[in-house]
């Protein structure tokens, strides 16, 4: 799937305080696979991709620190 649906697809699994496992990943082209991998190291999935993916997105993927503010 696209990264928007991916989007969508981890904030309900967050909204129910559900882990995320991606078990089986084929994005459709290079683009959305770039896109995917910046929403997984924002928010800590672990993934298994069954393609090839872009060389230089896959030597940067790192998982992201975010920083959230406190009222």
């Amino acid at each position: 799937m696209k990264a928007a649906e991916t989007g969508w697809l981890m904030s309900i699994g967050y909204h129910f305080g559900r882990p995320l496992l991606c078990s089986y990943w084929s994005a459709p082209d290079a683009d959305e696979a770039i896109a995917t991998l910046d929403l997984f190291s924002r928010s800590h999935v672990f993934w298994y991709s069954g393609k090839s993916l872009p060389a230089d997105a896959m030597g940067k993927f790192k998982f992201k620190h975010i920083n959230t503010a406190r009222d």
